[in-house]
Formats: structure tokens, sequence, C-alpha cells
């Protein structure tokens, strides 16, 4: 029998924090614990945390964890959370809009919701998950679809899209006026067609207090700043003196923008995705035939690697004609809105010039151009007539004018 008079075993106890801020440890020394005295609980400061905070034995942590992750504590720092919608079937969900009124260092992180936490019963999986953060800069108000919109936001930070459950940057909010405002847009694409959104949570830490609240996300600014961060960090590819092609590649797949730089003529830009194995497209299609306007851009497609594949390939094919007047396959802004995105928007003009100055040189005197290019659209056409009666379509021929580039992650 134990002696009473015995000094008590000692318990070594572990201080934890849910990220979400959601849920808590349900077994011993939880919140609900009969293990807890007041004497405890005072002596830990047990009643001075907020809810995600939790106690669990060391035993019972070395059994249920099999990774630790150590991040730093700042207690000086702000904190504020907010939760937010990812993109799905039924738009293109919701961002954080930060609004400071000084000068504020900012650790922000986006945290994606669990598979299991929404009544799922397959295995937990990871959605794709990235960021990007804009500055709105001044200026008087401008319609949502005004070319000079652009010219309002500036990419300050991004995250690459990757399998994580998180999204973290640090950066610096600047302060030009008594107020500036801040946007920070999940980057998820895989569930588009899902009906089954997930929600995400904004950790926002700073030296100054922000406001933080969720915004829908705008399908023109996302649009802008996608083909902003895919002209500057992808690969770049020229389709013809006037149309360039850049690929951002990322652990989750890849973003695709099409840039006209001709003043005067609609280019159109044939993009297929061939021998594909666990992708997902943007497009509902992993083909896409559009036409470029004049001095514009547009995301041509999202690529996206399933949720979970273990083996995934694809390759991308391409080509450029030219064209009478702006049109879409698939169509853009149908049943599917975030869609939108795919909308052509305003070639910023200084992007404009640096592209026209890596122009390639003039072809010489006597090549049929246009006879090329319409023997180029007359293929693609075949291919895409092949390909929707269940064939396979092939690659475009040597020398018909098409690039091709086989994608193996």
């Amino acid at each position: 029998e134990a002696d009473p008079a015995a000094p008590a075993e000692p318990v070594r106890l572990v201080k934890l924090r849910n990220p979400s801020g959601f849920h808590s440890w349900a077994g011993e020394w939880g919140p609900r614990s009969k293990q807890w005295t007041q004497e405890v609980r005072e002596a830990l400061g047990a009643d001075k945390e907020d809810g995600a905070v939790f106690w669990m034995s060391f035993d019972d942590f070395m059994r249920h964890f099999a990774t630790v992750e150590v991040c730093r504590v700042r207690p000086s720092l702000t904190e504020t959370r907010a939760r937010g919608w990812l993109p799905s079937a039924f738009g293109a969900g919701e961002g954080m809009r930060l609004s400071a009124f000084a000068r504020t260092e900012v650790d922000l992180a986006l945290y994606q919701e669990g598979h299991s936490e929404r009544g799922g019963t397959g295995a937990r999986t990871l959605l794709d998950l990235g960021m990007l953060l804009l500055r709105r800069g001044g200026g008087p108000p401008a319609d949502d679809h005004a070319p000079d919109r652009h010219d309002r936001l500036t990419v300050v930070a991004h995250v690459p899209r990757a399998p994580a459950e998180q999204a973290f940057a640090n950066v610096t909010l600047e302060m030009d006026d008594v107020e500036a405002e801040y946007i920070a847009l999940p980057l998820s694409f895989t569930q588009l067609a899902s009906t089954e959104p997930r929600r995400y949570v904004a950790a926002v830490h700073s030296t100054q207090p922000l406001l933080v609240q969720p915004t829908p996300v705008d399908m023109h600014e996302l649009a802008c700043a996608l083909a902003d961060v895919t002209a500057e960090q992808g690969e770049r590819t020229v389709l013809a003196s006037s149309l360039h092609l850049t690929n951002w590649k990322d652990e989750a797949g890849a973003i695709i923008i099409a840039e006209n730089v001709s003043p005067t003529l609609h280019l159109q830009v044939d993009l297929d995705v061939a021998q594909a194995r666990n992708i997902v497209s943007s497009r509902g299609a992993l083909f896409s035939q559009d036409v470029l306007p004049p001095r514009s851009r547009q995301v041509l497609m999202v690529i996206s690697y399933k949720p979970g594949a273990a083996d995934v390939s694809y390759g991308v094919s391409m080509g450029v004609a030219p064209a009478q007047a702006e049109a879409h396959i698939p169509e853009i802004g149908g049943e599917q809105p975030i869609s939108r995105i795919h909308m052509p928007t305003a070639l910023p003009p200084a992007r404009a010039a640096l592209l026209q100055s890596m122009a390639p040189p003039a072809p010489p005197a006597g090549i049929d151009i246009q006879g090329l290019s319409a023997a180029l659209a007359a293929t693609f056409q075949q291919q895409m007539a092949n390909h929707n009666r269940g064939g396979t379509g092939g690659s475009p021929a040597p020398g018909d004018g098409s690039h091709g580039n086989a994608d193996k992650p």
C-alpha cells in the first residue's frame, strides 16, 4: 500500500496551443480534467490563458504526437485571429483586410482547416495553400473593371502554394497616410469544383494594433495579382514577337499567363495540358483557347495536383495565331464563378515596355508568317476535335510553330 505521508510523484506537464484557435485536449489535465486543483491552476496561470491553450501530461503528449514544431513566442505582439473561406465551387472565397494605423512588423499565417473537421470519413488530406499580400494605393476610387484599378494594388509579399497546413509571411506594413490598407489573399485552387468548401484561420501578430476583417475576394484583384507574381517569378517563353507566355511552377502545380504586347492585334493562344495524371485545372478542362485583346494579359490556367496524389505528371503544348475579337473556350464567367479570374486585364505600361525590349528580331523577308499562323491554328483545332471525340490529340508536329514543354514533377 502507498504511504499517505510519502511525497507525491512529480507530474510532468506540457503546455500547448492549438494554432486554429479552436478545440482542445479532452484527456487528463485537459481544461475539464479533475486533476486540476485551484492551487495548481494559480501556480500555472491556467485561468489566464485563452481557449486555444491547453495542458496535458508528458506521457500523453509522447503517446499522441508524432512531430513537434517550435515557433517563437513574442508576448509583446498584438494577436488577432479571424476565419475565412477558401475558394470552392461557390466562389473565390474570402481574403483578410488588414487596416494599419502605424508602421508595424507583422507575422501573418494562414492555417487551413483539416479534412476531418468537416465531417469527412476519409484520410486527412491537405489542399494547396499559398498567400498573396497586396497593398491598396491612394488616389480616387476606380471602377472594378477600369484599367487603372490595377495600378492601385501592389503585391508586397507572396508565399508559393504547397500542400501544407500553413502559409507564413513576415512583413513590415508601411505607412504614407493616416491609414494603410492591405489585403491577404489565400491561394488554393484544388477545391474549385467542390461544393464542400473548407475554412482557414488567419493569425496576425503585430507590433502595433491592426484591424483584421474577412472580405470577399475580388476576382479582378486576384487576377491582376496572380499575373503580377507569375510574371515576376515564372519562366517566360516568347511564342511570337508580341505574345509572351510565363509558367510559374510551385510545389502544388503551376500558374500560366499570357501577355499580348501588341497595341493593335488580337492574338489567339491555344493551351493543351496533355497526358495529365492527377491534375486539376482552374478552367474545368485540360485545354483552353483564348483571344487576348491588344495590350492585355490573362491567367490562362492554374494547374493543381489532386490532394494526396502520389503520382502526378503532365505535359504542356501551346500555340499562337492572329484573331479578330476577344473569345474564350472554355467560357469565362459561366456556372463556375471563379472562372472570372481568367478575364483579360490591362497590361501595365511598364511591363509592356519591358517585354517589347525583350522581343526577338523580326523574321527575314519572304517568310509567310500569316500562312504559318493559319496552319498552326488549323492543327490545334484538329487536335481539339480529336480530344473531344475521345482521341489523345497528340502533340504539335515539329516545325508547326508550337512550343512544347514536358513537365514531370
